[in-house]
């Protein structure tokens, strides 16, 4: 039962937001003998009425340092109800608190028979009076802390949970229930529910952006179906990218307005990418204030872009983050609950060509490119119109994707295609090897790994590529089946040589010599 309605221990009837205090003729009639004997005059006697009062319907968030209350939603009907944040209107809880102990007290000295039983009345009614003060308002509003205390993990804690401004959607059924207060859900979606509405512009939309390529409109509802919720385990990366006007930002846009602040947030894309000036043992404060979201998004990649491949290996394999907000006390940590989005005109650098790294990434080409004629700058305003109807195509994506294997079963041709493409040109290694590496079919062809490392380190400046380390190339190569092997105390690859114009003085190609050479593997 909500706190408009919440029985008092006393049988008074609350009603936190309709009235400020609590009519005299239902405290006199209520009023029981001897009930302040239980609490005490005291700030902690005061924080455990207050929980009495409220505590169903209250709680405070550790991590955040927030209280939320379960109340009636307004403008949205009658016994809608959610748990809202309430933290600037403490004060005026525990003003209430101070003013029902006034109100008992004064009923208490009416019913009075003793001078002794007036003097307990005058003491309560004393004690009533000093807690309206500052100080012992702040006193109990810290100390009911305890008594109402969540985690932040067992808010919005349901992954097919979807609050709406009506309801919750039930997102294994597509059903519009009830809030209740157990659901703990703090996040809401600025969109009624409507199950009759329809987006036929947005549809059309879809057709444009996908240049009528009926597979990738079914694939991206089944995206945004699975954006919707706090599953993560499809593991993946998404990526839209295109080149100039093609409606992918306008797509995502729409989408973002539909799950709204509360479910989605941006992020600087810069903070994915590796940068030499990055000071990666700190938490980090734009990751610090993801938890709860469901969709992340990170706008305009730099062409030059080097994407911090062990970062999104924990954001998408659900790993622990720990991160740190800007001015917060403390560190934060969280397994993350959203679909992250990247989206530009440049596709960013992955030197990690792992079968761990690729099996993440899903490249969503937008290929249209439309003209100042043919765009409409008041299409976004004829969209948001129809985002109930958006809303209705999300969901019965979610429905869709539930009754397949998963997105990666789903992948349109397209979308191999481009993955397979991209991880070909993001193959530095590889491409050195093609250009500047000879395999030699012989036990003695050797190349030593100094001299390797020259070669692949001229060959990146000249493309103004990233330089991993000597280690992690000698790695990578062992990686890709090349043998390594020491001789006269220096580490090489052998079976390989290197092109005309390329070898140097650690450098040899054996070919005809003392067989007798021992090379260890």
């Amino acid at each position: 039962m909500p706190i408009n309605s919440y029985p008092h221990p006393l049988g008074l009837r609350l009603s936190l937001f309709t009235h400020l205090f609590i009519p005299e003729h239902e405290v006199i009639e209520a009023y029981p003998p001897n009930y302040f004997g239980d609490e005490g005059t005291t700030d902690s006697g005061n924080a455990n009425r207050m929980a009495r009062m409220f505590g169903h319907d209250l709680g405070y968030v550790v991590e955040t340092d927030e209280f939320i209350l379960f109340k009636e939603s307004n403008g949205h009907g009658h016994g809608c109800y959610r748990w809202s944040y309430i933290t600037i209107y403490m004060n005026a809880l525990a003003q209430r608190m101070a003013r029902s102990i006034e109100l008992e007290a004064e009923c208490m000295l009416m019913k009075a028979k003793s001078d002794s039983e007036r003097k307990e009345a005058l003491r309560w009614l004393s004690h009533g009076q000093s807690s309206l003060n500052l100080g012992r308002i702040k006193s109990a509003i810290e100390l009911v802390k305890h008594h109402v205390a969540r985690s932040h993990a067992q808010l919005n804690s349901n992954p097919m949970h979807l609050g709406v401004q009506n309801g919750v959607i039930d997102l294994t059924t597509g059903m519009l229930g009830e809030n209740r207060r157990e659901y703990l859900i703090t996040h809401y979606c600025p969109v009624i529910f409507d199950a009759s509405a329809t987006c036929p512009r947005w549809l059309q939309f879809l057709s444009e952006i996908m240049c009528n390529d009926i597979e990738m409109v079914k694939f991206l509802q089944l995206c945004v179906g699975y954006w919707i919720t706090g599953r993560c385990d499809e593991q993946l990366l998404f990526f839209l990218y295109g080149h100039g006007s093609n409606g992918k930002s306008t797509f995502i846009q729409l989408i973002q307005e539909m799950l709204g602040s509360a479910y989605s947030s941006q992020i600087n894309s810069e903070v994915l990418m590796q940068s030499r000036n990055d000071n990666k043992g700190g938490p980090n404060a734009a990751i610090a204030k993801l938890p709860g979201k469901r969709l992340v998004v990170a706008n305009e990649l730099s062409e030059s872009a080097r994407m911090d491949e062990n970062l999104i290996k924990s954001i998408t394999g659900n790993d622990v983050i720990v991160a740190r907000g800007v001015y917060a006390k403390r560190e934060t940590e969280f397994r993350p609950e959203f679909s992250l989005v990247m989206i530009g005109n440049h596709k960013p650098n992955i030197y990690d060509n792992s079968h761990g790294m690729w099996r993440r990434i899903c490249l969503i080409g937008f290929d249209a490119e439309f003209s100042k004629a043919q765009m409409d700058p008041k299409l976004p305003d004829i969209l948001r119109r129809e985002l109930p109807g958006i809303l209705n195509w999300a969901i019965q994506g979610c429905l869709d994707l539930q009754a397949s294997e998963g997105l990666k079963a789903n992948f349109p041709g397209k979308i191999v295609k481009a993955n397979t493409e991209y991880r070909a040109e993001s193959d530095l290694v590889g491409e050195f090897l093609l250009e500047r590496v000879s395999q030699v079919d012989s036990e003695l062809a050797f190349v030593y790994a100094d001299d390797l490392y020259d070669a692949y380190r001229n060959f990146a400046s000249a493309g103004n590529e990233y330089q991993m380390n000597k280690r992690l190339l000698i790695k990578k190569l062992a990686e890709r089946g090349y043998s390594k092997a020491r001789r006269n105390n220096r580490v090489g690859i052998k079976g390989i040589s290197l092109v005309d114009g390329e070898l140097g003085p650690y450098s040899t190609l054996i070919a005809g010599v003392d067989k007798s050479v021992n090379y260890t593997v």
